[in-house]
């Protein structure tokens, strides 16, 4: 017989009886080295107790599989991928439910331009009478911040009164203005949610 077939043979018989001997025993455990070679055997070398195996019956069907114990990369891995998943879901459920507000609150386009342009109002009123306060006050600031000028050319003190005047209305001009802008960025931000739902509402009503 050839050396080479020699050789096989006495592999395969080597396996043969090594199987033998693990079904007799009752027990066949299955597992990779670290060189991706497969083995079997009644007992798993201590070196790969901690990586995952498989465990056959008499008839070497499946029986258990236990995974191994997984390195810090690995468990970080599955945490990320875990987060994404959830990620990912807790997006899908958030477009879901607006969807459903969408067409529930609105019949048609016309609808959500009708509600828009009311609220645009709303705040476009309030921006028009703030503005008209902040310009009166702006008024009333150059004037007594011109008289507080004309102390201090004659080389005479402001009047306390005078400063808290300036103070106070200085403070309240302050006041509009924040309050005029943060109206204004409220009309942009309906503004831009009411293309946001007109875009989606086409969508959800025309199909992809």
């Amino acid at each position: 017989m050839p050396r080479t077939l020699l050789l096989f043979a006495l592999i395969l018989f080597t396996a043969a009886a090594l199987s033998s001997t693990a079904l007799a025993s009752g027990k066949l455990y299955k597992w990779v080295d670290d060189k991706g070679e497969v083995h079997y055997g009644d007992k798993i070398p201590p070196e790969y107790a901690q990586q995952g195996h498989t465990e056959l019956n008499q008839q070497g069907v499946t029986i258990k599989t236990t995974e191994g114990v997984k390195t810090g990369e690995q468990l970080a891995e599955e945490q990320r991928k875990q987060q994404a998943g959830a990620d990912e879901k807790r997006r899908t459920d958030e477009l879901a439910a607006r969807d459903k507000v969408l067409l529930n609150t609105y019949a048609s386009e016309t609808d959500i331009t009708q509600v828009r342009d009311r609220k645009l109002a709303v705040l476009g009123g309030e921006i028009t009478m703030n503005t008209g306060y902040s310009e009166s006050l702006k008024k009333h600031l150059e004037d007594i911040m011109q008289q507080a000028g004309t102390f201090e050319q004659r080389g005479k003190p402001v009047p306390e009164k005078l400063q808290k005047d300036i103070r106070e209305s200085k403070a309240q001009y302050e006041k509009y203005i924040t309050f005029i802008k943060t109206k204004q960025a409220e009309q942009d931000a309906i503004q831009r949610q009411a293309e946001a739902d007109i875009q989606r509402f086409r969508e959800l009503k025309t199909g992809p």
